[in-house]
């Protein structure tokens, strides 16, 4: 991949491994569409492991703390690495405002179905 031109946002989050229970970082890119048809964006992991992901799964992922520090350092340098020109925002404000969305719209689709079955 040749090194992007422009800067591409991303937001660096820690997922779990269901199987491990071990934390792995993301990388999620919230203006990356992998498939807007499915309201899906881009998200990476270790090795090559692009793939998609909601905004939703990554807003209700864990916010990385200083413990994460080394997992989110390897993984930025391997997107660097290949090529990407990264504007790193910050996790906690990211994740603050999407649930907080995500929240009121649930709250908001809930009241909906109330007036609905009243």
């Amino acid at each position: 991949m040749e090194k992007d031109t422009e800067k591409t946002e991303v937001v660096f989050l820690i997922s779990r491994n269901p199987y491990t229970h071990e934390k792995e970082a993301v990388a999620y890119f919230p203006k990356v569409w992998w498939n807007p048809c499915c309201h899906t964006h881009t998200a990476y992991m270790h090795n090559g492991q692009h793939g998609a992901a909601t905004e939703e799964w990554a807003a209700f992922c864990d916010i990385p703390d200083e413990s994460d520090a080394e997992l989110v350092a390897a993984l930025k340098a391997e997107l660097d690495g290949i090529g990407y020109n990264l504007t790193v925002l910050d996790s906690l404000e990211w994740v603050t405002d999407k649930q907080k969305w995500y929240e009121d719209l649930h709250t908001a689709q809930a009241n909906i179905a109330k007036r609905q079955c009243a």
